[in-house]
């Protein structure tokens, strides 16, 4: 029985694909037959055009080296052949975002399949496609130049992408590269949440309102990551989090660690020997990595400690404001 996936960081070293078996959805990828004298098709090297793809996106500043790009938005991939394409040559980008523990590897069934929208098959020519838009956008020899523009309403998270290039009876797919693995967030653009990384925080009575500076951090290295994470913790299922409703209750949810082994231990009293006082935080990244890294519910927070940790994962994942589907 084929099981909803609900972990997206655990890219184990198992092979996502059966070797040239075609998988739901491939049957119309139909070889055509070489000319004389023309050499299979061979993929040589992929490049993300990590550095004018991020320009792009407004995503520089996340200190990942993988790609990072927001949905509803072309980005550019390179891909070098053996040598320049043909009429006759068919081929396809793969972007995998269902991440298979080791049990359910073993399932009849739990293969990914394009309908669950956890793979997003990629076309160039008339053959139907995925949700996702694909166009070669030029070429210099063997080199071509691939458009990739995700659905607006695409699943958020970390996707491992293969060139599969059509042989035989089914698809003979480039390797598993961690190095090609990218993030696709939410598009929610509006500057002023996405690109601050600081801000002010107000707290108080209506009687009484101080303000303090918070560090959001969303840009700082493994804050990505642990915005994941806390989605894989409760074992959120990845066809949801497309659903930008779904995952802010989600998040909002597990800022707090009562009942779910959220992030936060709420403390408001005196005595807190056991961890760290509300007061001494000044930002979100040190929690949600210390999180990540342990597994365990960070201690301690009041109000404006669980507003400040959950407006870092908004401005990662999404503003309901401001996202603008095309």
């Amino acid at each position: 029985m084929f099981q909803i996936p609900s972990i997206n960081l655990l890219l184990d070293d198992l092979a996502d694909f059966k070797p040239f078996e075609p998988f739901e959805g491939e049957s119309d990828a139909a070889p055509r037959a070489l000319p004389p004298g023309v050499d299979p098709l061979n993929v040589m090297g992929i490049n993300t055009n990590k550095e004018l793809n991020e320009k792009n996106h407004y995503t520089s500043d996340y200190v990942t080296n993988q790609l990072v790009v927001r949905r509803g938005q072309q980005f550019v991939i390179d891909v070098t052949f053996n040598r320049p394409l043909t009429p006759d040559d068919d081929f396809q980008l793969e972007f995998l975002i269902e991440a298979k523990c080791r049990q359910r590897q073993e399932t009849p069934g739990s293969d990914p399949i394009p309908n669950k929208d956890s793979l997003v098959v990629v076309t160039f020519g008339n053959r139907p496609g995925g949700s996702w838009a694909g166009q070669i956008l030029g070429s210099q020899g063997a080199a071509v130049s691939l458009g990739i523009t995700p659905h607006a309403g695409a699943i958020v998270g970390l996707y491992r992408t293969y060139v599969a290039v059509s042989v035989g009876n089914g698809m003979q797919r480039t390797s598993k590269d961690p190095s090609t693995n990218l993030y696709v967030l939410f598009n929610p653009w509006c500057k002023e949440y996405v690109l601050n990384s600081t801000g002010i925080i107000y707290q108080g009575t209506s009687e009484k309102i101080t303000e303090r500076g918070w560090v959001y951090g969303q840009f700082e290295a493994g804050v990505l990551d642990a915005c994941i994470y806390i989605l894989d913790v409760c074992r959120m299922a990845i066809p949801s989090r497309g659903d930008v409703i779904k995952v802010l209750r989600t998040a909002s949810a597990m800022i707090n660690s009562q009942d779910d082994n959220g992030v936060l231990v709420g403390n408001w009293g005196v005595d807190f020997s056991m961890g760290v006082a509300p007061t001494s935080w000044t930002g979100s990244a040190k929690i949600l990595l210390q999180y990540h890294n342990t597994g365990a519910p960070v201690s301690f927070a009041q109000c404006w400690v669980y507003a400040g940790v959950l407006n870092t994962c908004k401005t990662i994942n999404k503003n309901h404001t401001c996202e603008k589907y095309v």
